[in-house]
């Protein structure tokens, strides 16, 4: 948890070892699949998410909001994300789709 204060205090995603994470992002070139929940205002909110993952140059990547606006029935936060009966029927079965297209 120290570790993750630390990036949020100092807006800069730094290992314990000192490494970069955000700069590491941009080494990924694979197909990248992100979802970040409009309701998570605290552990992991759509800006950083989305600046992970446009930090990134994988050719096949896709960014969802998990957000009404977008269709779901809620606007999903940290856990619910993951771990709720929308994410169930919402989330879930996205992620084998996408799986299943980039197996």
């Amino acid at each position: 948890m120290n570790q993750w204060f630390r990036w949020n205090w100092r807006r800069r995603w730094l290992g314990n070892d000192r490494a970069d994470y955000l700069e590491a992002a941009k080494s990924i070139a694979v197909p990248t699949l992100c979802f970040a929940g409009a309701g998570d205002r605290d552990i992991a909110p759509v800006p950083g998410c989305r600046r992970i993952y446009e930090a990134s140059e994988g050719n096949e990547q896709q960014f969802v909001v998990c957000q009404r606006a977008s269709g779901f029935s809620e606007d999903s936060d940290h856990a619910r994300i993951i771990a709720s009966r929308p994410a169930r029927h919402e989330i879930w079965p996205r992620i084998l789709d996408w799986l299943l297209q980039h197996g």
